[in-house]
C-alpha cells in the first residue's frame, strides 16, 4: 500500500520535495497525483531544472502538462470532459511517459 497524505494549500504555500537523491529512468516514468481546488490557474507540480523538468499545472481550467529533457518541451493538454477541474472535488492525474510519448 502507498502511503497517501493531503496537503492544503491556500494559495502562497508550497510543498517542496528533494528528488535529487533518487535516480530518474531516462526510459520510462510515472507520476501520479489527486487534487481539488477552486482555482482556474495554478501550479500542480514542478520538478527540475533549466532543459530537464516535468511541469504539470491548472491553465484556464484545463491541466497542462510540459516534459522537457533536454531534447525539447512536450506539451499535453487535458480538458474535463463534464463539468470543470476548479470545482471544489478530487481530480486524479496520471501522467506516463515513455521517451518522448507522453500519456
Amino acid at each position: 500500500a502507498l502511503n497517501e497524505a493531503v496537503a492544503t494549500f491556500r494559495g502562497s504555500e508550497w510543498f517542496s520535495y528533494d528528488l535529487s537523491h533518487q535516480a530518474i529512468s531516462s526510459y520510462n516514468d510515472q507520476i501520479s497525483l489527486s487534487f481539488k481546488t477552486r482555482q482556474n490557474n495554478g501550479l500542480l507540480l514542478h520538478t527540475g531544472k533549466s532543459a530537464d523538468y516535468v511541469n504539470l499545472s491548472l491553465q484556464k481550467g484545463v491541466v497542462q502538462l510540459v516534459v522537457n529533457l533536454g531534447s525539447g518541451a512536450i506539451e499535453v493538454l487535458v480538458e474535463p470532459v463534464n463539468g470543470s477541474f476548479s470545482d471544489n472535488r478530487w481530480h486524479s492525474v496520471m501522467v506516463n511517459r515513455t521517451l518522448r510519448r507522453v500519456s
